[in-house]
């Protein structure tokens, strides 16, 4: 009898995106994709060669047309005002049905207004914490919300 095949890792960036009052950008994907209708945090998968801070920006970029400058030091521009940082929070690997993930998340502090756009969810809204847990989340997306609503009270 054969054995059955390891399932491939899929590395995810996950930005864990908290403006300056300190709420959370908490983001539903569409109804016509896997998980549809669900809430998540937004990210997506590595590409080669990225560490967190490349991976989160381009992904932010992509889905929300959400650009930050995280080095915003010596900065006079409007630019230095849309800036933010992006720290490594927690990692972990979650079991999907025929899948498995390893979320790298990282904390992403705004600093000033952003516009988001949004390219690939269907709604967005900023949260408190404490509110977190109201929305019905993507399963792999609960235990980060777990860690927070821990770490940020």
């Amino acid at each position: 009898m054969k054995k059955p095949s390891t399932p491939d890792i899929i590395d995810v960036a996950v930005g864990l995106i908290r403006n300056p009052a300190g709420a959370w950008l908490c983001c539903q994907r569409t109804d016509a994709d896997e998980h549809g209708g669900l809430w998540e945090f937004p990210g997506g998968k590595f590409e080669a060669g990225e560490n967190l801070e490349q991976a989160l920006l381009r992904e932010l970029y992509e889905e929300l047309d959400l650009a930050i400058v995280t080095d915003t030091k010596g900065l006079s521009s409007p630019e230095s005002k849309r800036g933010g940082s992006v720290v490594t929070y927690v990692d972990f690997t979650w079991q999907h049905p025929g899948k498995e993930v390893h979320l790298h998340c990282g904390l992403v502090q705004l600093q000033g207004s952003h516009n988001i756009r949004l390219r690939v969810h269907q709604s967005h809204c900023w949260l408190a914490t404490k509110d977190l847990a109201g929305l019905d989340w993507l399963a792999s997306n609960r235990p980060i919300i777990d860690r927070i609503q821990t770490d940020f009270r």
